[in-house]
C-alpha cells in the first residue's frame, strides 16, 4: 500500500515532472495534475483485470509460486516507476506502465492472504486477517510521509529505490516459506476435484458465486461502506474546514488523516479479536458456514449501527471541536471493525472453491459500485447545496462568507449520504436471514436423517442405549 500513496505525497513534485517530462502529451504537460489521476487510474486497470484472472490461477498453481511471481514483478515494475523519473529517462509513459504492472503484481496478494489466514490461522484466522486489513491505512500513511519528506529532500523518484530495495528483502523471504497444508494449493485435492466435475469454465465459477443470495447481499453492503469511506477521505478535510472546526487546510487534512490511520489500525484489529472470540465460544456448535455467518454477521450488524449512529450524531450544529472529531474517530472505528466480519463473512458464502473467485469479484463490485461513483454523487450535491463552499483553483472556498451561511446545505448533503448506511444495514439483515434460514433446513435435514438412523437400527432389533 505504501507504494500508491507516493505519488499523492509528492503531488507538486510529480506534477512538476509530468510537465517537463520528454514524452507527457501536450495536454497532460498543460494539466500536470491529470497525471496523478491516470497513474491511480491505470494500477486499478491492471489491479481489477488482473484479479480475475489470478483467482481462476490459483486452483491449478501453488499459491507460493503465484506470490514469489507476483512479487518479483512488483520489485521489477517498483524500480521502472523510479528509473522513469530519473533525469536521465525522463518518461512519463515507462512510469505509467510499471504503475499498470504494479497493480497487476499486488491483486494476487489480495485474493491469496485472506484465505490463507482463514484456512492457516487457527483459532485467531480473524485477528490475522484484521491485521492485514489494519495495513491499509498504516501503509497509505507511510506512503504520503515518506513521499513527502524523500521529495522535498532528493527526488520523489528514490522512495521507489527504497521500496526496491526492501522488496527484495521480503522475496527472499518468501523462498523459505514452507507450506505443505493441502500439498500447497488453497484448496485440498478432493475440493479440487469437486470444482473442475462442477464448474469448469470462467463463466460457471461466475454463476456459481452470484448464485448465493448472501453473496450478492454482502458485497453490496461492502460497496456501501466503500462509497462512505472514499467520501469522507476524499471529502473529509474540505469538510471539517466548511464547518469551521479548523481554520487551515493544512490542520483540517492532518487531523482527518491521523484519526483514519489510528480508527484502521485499532478499530480493524478490534473486530478481528472480537470475531474470534464469538466463533471460539460458539466452537462446538459450528458445524457448517451457514452457522457462522449467523455468528459473523450479527457482529457485522452490532458494529455497522454503532458506526452509523455515531456518523449522524457529527450532523448536530455548533459541536465542539474535540467532541466533533471524537465522533468521526468514533464512527470510523466501528466502521473500520467490520471489515473483517465482510471479509470473512464473504469467504463464507460461497463454496470453499470459490472462495478466490469471490474475493475478485467482491472487490470489483465494491470499486464499480462504491468508492468510484459515489464521491462523484455526493461532489454534485455539496455543490448544489453548499456552493459557497466550492474550491476555486486557487485552493480557496469560492465565497467564504456564503459558505460559512451554507452549513444546513452542506449537513444536509451530509446527511443524505449517510442515510446511505441504512442500505448497508437492510443488505446484511437479509443476509442473515437467509443464512439462518438456511441453517435451520440443515437442522431440519439432520434430524430428519438421524431419525431414520434411529428407525433403521430399531428395525434390526438393536439395543440403543444413551450415555
Amino acid at each position: 500500500m505504501v507504494d500508491r500513496s507516493i505519488v499523492p505525497g509528492a503531488s507538486q513534485e510529480f506534477s512538476s515532472f509530468s510537465a517537463s517530462t520528454r514524452d507527457a502529451p501536450m495536454y497532460i504537460k498543460n494539466n500536470p495534475d491529470i497525471a496523478i489521476g491516470i497513474a491511480n487510474a491505470v494500477f486499478m486497470a491492471g489491479y481489477l483485470i488482473s484479479m480475475i484472472v489470478i483467482s481462476n490461477m490459483v486452483h491449478y498453481i501453488k499459491w507460493k509460486k503465484l506470490i514469489v511471481f507476483s512479487f518479483s514483478i512488483w520489485n521489477v515494475s517498483v524500480l521502472m516507476s523510479a528509473i522513469a523519473g530519473h533525469e536521465s529517462v525522463d518518461s512519463l509513459y515507462l512510469f505509467l506502465l510499471s504503475r499498470m504492472l504494479t497493480g497487476v503484481a499486488e491483486s494476487s496478494i489480495y485474493i491469496i492472504s485472506p484465505i490463507l489466514f482463514q484456512d492457516r490461522g487457527g483459532i485467531h484466522s480473524g485477528l490475522w486477517l484484521s491485521i492485514n486489513i489494519a495495513m491499509v491505512p498504516l501503509g497509505l500513511a507511510v506512503g504520503y510521509i515518506l513521499g513527502s519528506l524523500i521529495s522535498n529532500a532528493i527526488h520523489w523518484s528514490y522512495c521507489f529505490y527504497l521500496l526496491f530495495i526492501l522488496g527484495l528483502s521480503l522475496l527472499v523471504a518468501f523462498l523459505f516459506i514452507q507450506d505443505n497444508v493441502n500439498n500447497g494449493f488453497l484448496c485440498s485435492k478432493k475440493t479440487e476435484k469437486y470444482c473442475y466435475t462442477k464448474s469448469t469454465t470462467w463463466i460457471k465459477d461466475l454463476q456459481a458465486c452470484f448464485r448465493s443470495k448472501v453473496f450478492v447481499y454482502l458485497i453490496l453492503a461492502d460497496s456501501v461502506e466503500m462509497a462512505i469511506f472514499s467520501i469522507i477521505g476524499i471529502f473529509g478535510g474540505a469538510i471539517v474546514l466548511a464547518l469551521g472546526i479548523f481554520d487551515n487546510e493544512l490542520n483540517a487534512s492532518t487531523s482527518m488523516g491521523i484519526i483514519l490511520v489510528i480508527a484502521g489500525i485499532f478499530g480493524s484489529s478490534f473486530g478481528g479479536i472480537v470475531m474470534d472470540k464469538a466463533l471460539e465460544d460458539n466452537q462446538k456448535v459450528v458445524s457448517s458456514s451457514n452457522k457462522a455467518l449467523c455468528i459473523v454477521l450479527p457482529l457485522l450488524f452490532v458494529g455497522s449501527s454503532m458506526s452509523t449512529l455515531c456518523w449522524f450524531a457529527t450532523l448536530i450544529r455548533e459541536l465542539d471541536r474535540h467532541i466533533y472529531l471524537g465522533l468521526i474517530g468514533l464512527a470510523l472505528f466501528f466502521g473500520c471493525s467490520v471489515q473483517s466480519c465482510i471479509t470473512y463473512a464473504e469467504l463464507l458464502s460461497v463454496d470453499k472453491y470459490l472462495r478466490p473467485n469471490a474475493l475478485a469479484y467482491s472487490r470489483l463490485c465494491r470499486h464499480i459500485l462504491g468508492d468510484i461513483p459515489a464521491p462523484i454523487i455526493f461532489g454534485f450535491l455539496k455543490d448544489k447545496l453548499a456552493p459557497g463552499c466550492n474550491i476555486n483553483s486557487k485552493g480557496f472556498f469560492t465565497d467564504p462568507e456564503k459558505c460559512l451561511e451554507q452549513k444546513n446545505g452542506l449537513l444536509n448533503a451530509l446527511a443524505i449520504a449517510f442515510c446511505y448506511l441504512f442500505i448497508f444495514l437492510l443488505f446484511v439483515g437479509l443476509a442473515y436471514k437467509d443464512s439462518l434460514f438456511a441453517w435451520k433446513n440443515e437442522e431440519k435435514l439432520k434430524k430428519q436423517e438421524n431419525q431414520m438412523i434411529l428407525q433403521t437400527v430399531s428395525k434390526n432389533d438393536v439395543e440403543i442405549t444413551f450415555i
